[in-house]
């Protein structure tokens, strides 16, 4: 039964966040053709403060209420359950608050003395109204993922992106057509930061309703044991917290040292952040699209884990974890093997830049690492294991900063994408020991890492075969190339997939 639940969750998240992320790629194509790498790069500089507010709001506490609910709803605890949310949202509510008032206030010297550039001082002023917004609907979804009910989580992250996207296209229209965009190129980016306020509002607005249309939750209710639900909260969500907020710290520090160390590299300013724009806002996002599968498999993973945790479930706890660590593999070899084939294409294709291709050929490298740290890590935070999962990040992330200093001053942004790979594949090797540590687990090379390989060694040749063919042979578009191309391969690798799956649901 508990198999079933996280492969059926696993697929309306996934079904949910493949549409959200194929709606954003066209929101990135539009970005980059409207506002340039330079624009791109301004909007993605204040992503990182705005994950450190996150970070304190509400990311500790989301995942602490994940975990307690399922531990509840492993025990039919339906009161423990809404008390548990109830506390858990009024802790997040209260910090975001704080943290939006602060980050507002401070604007200014966060753009000038942190990010040094006061083109960001509007851009973090509206994104201040974002983060309460976010805690809530957080915390809701939390709730409904410990319950492992993702109908609700799938279906607001849809509406969120959806409303992002058409609110900023239809108001952009609108300024491009009145000429008002001609007159003030800066707007842009700030459109981009209102579709984010947009996007969150619709979300909170939707698990509101959702939550407070549930006849188990009564707002004003007294909740029991308050004390004990906050002090297992925060004994959970501190260490989780302190790691999100030093990962928050890091990257913010990355947004400021990239573009400081291209510059002694040789670049001007203004190419040191379109650079940055170019990595982070037009490359990651295609190595990202294939974490749909892996963060789905995640959210469900930690409840699950807690589930089998509450039952002292161990057989079930090393049946998921082996699992999870051999899709995970599966999906990130097949993704490196097409990023690193046929990203220079997807680069020129989609965005007209060749830079852009030669970075998405570069990060296919890290697609295995990269998928397989986000679900270890949700696996030991199920598991209690929080403390090791700070410890594993810390290490990563000194790592990876190490490189920013020390290489791309040398080398150029190339030093920043060998760092990333270091840095993915030290999380990985640490979050596989400490998880050893606890469960002994069964490691087999041959279906883990070979029988993936030999798969995706044919797909990729059957997606090169069909690529040429359509190319030389039929009068499609180079997009469309490319779709038949990876689809063909791809298809042929879901078999290999599917089967495997199969195996597994009949054990």
């Amino acid at each position: 039964m508990l198999k079933n639940k996280v492969i059926k969750g696993t697929c309306i998240l996934t079904l949910a966040g493949l549409i959200t992320r194929i709606i954003g790629f066209y929101y990135r194509i539009f970005l980059s053709k409207t506002i340039g790498a330079e624009g791109i790069g301004l909007y993605q500089m204040i992503f990182p403060i705005y994950g450190l507010c996150f970070a304190l709001s509400v990311s500790g506490i989301q995942t602490a209420i994940s975990k307690y609910v399922a531990a509840d709803n492993a025990k039919s605890n339906r009161g423990g359950m809404m008390d548990t949310l109830k506390t858990g949202l009024f802790m997040s509510l209260t910090m975001s608050i704080i943290t939006a008032f602060t980050l507002y206030h401070t604007s200014e010297f966060i753009a000038i003395d942190v990010l040094g550039d006061i083109r960001c001082k509007r851009l973090l002023e509206l994104a201040a109204f974002s983060v309460p917004l976010g805690a809530m609907h957080s915390c809701i979804c939390s709730y409904y993922i410990g319950r492992q009910k993702t109908l609700i989580p799938g279906f607001s992250q849809l509406i969120e992106q959806i409303i992002r996207v058409f609110s900023v296209y239809i108001i952009t229209t609108v300024l491009i057509s009145s000429n008002a965009f001609n007159e003030r190129t800066t707007l842009m980016p700030e459109l981009a930061v209102i579709g984010l306020i947009l996007g969150e509002a619709a979300s909170c607005t939707l698990s509101l309703l959702a939550i407070l249309s549930d006849k188990e939750f009564k707002l004003f209710k007294k909740i029991h044991g308050v004390k004990k639900i906050q002090s297992n909260l925060i004994n959970m969500a501190g260490p989780l917290t302190l790691n999100r907020v030093i990962i928050s710290v890091v990257t913010s520090l990355e947004a400021i040292l990239i573009p400081l160390s291209l510059q002694k590299y040789g670049l001007e300013a203004g190419n040191a952040i379109a650079t940055y724009g170019i990595l982070t806002g037009m490359a990651m996002p295609f190595i990202f699209l294939p974490s749909t599968l892996t963060n789905s498999i995640s959210a469900l993973l930690l409840p699950s884990i807690s589930e089998s945790l509450a039952n002292d479930n161990t057989k079930n706890i090393c049946f998921i974890s082996e699992k999870s660590i051999k899709y995970c593999l599966s999906i990130g070899i097949f993704c490196t093997g097409f990023f690193v084939v046929f990203g220079n294409e997807l680069g020129v294709f989609l965005y007209d830049n060749y830079i852009a291709g030669a970075y998405i050929c570069i990060l296919g490298w890290l697609c295995p690492f990269l998928y397989l740290c986000s679900t270890l890590s949700s696996i030991l935070n199920g598991l209690g294991c929080t403390k090791a999962t700070f410890r594993n990040n810390m290490l990563s992330t000194i790592s990876r900063i190490a490189f920013i200093i020390i290489i791309v001053p040398k080398i150029g942004i190339k030093g920043y994408l060998y760092g990333l790979l270091f840095s993915e594949i030290l999380c990985a090797l640490l979050h596989i020991l400490s998880l050893t540590k606890k469960y002994r687990l069964h490691y087999d090379f041959s279906n883990f890492i070979m029988k993936p390989v030999l798969a995706e060694l044919l797909s990729l040749g059957v997606s090169i075969f069909t690529y040429n063919v359509v190319t030389n042979k039929l009068a499609f578009g180079n997009i469309t190339n490319l779709i038949i191309a990876g689809g063909t391969g791809g298809l042929l690798y879901l078999f290999y997939l599917a089967g495997d799956v199969k195996d597994t649901i009949s054990q």
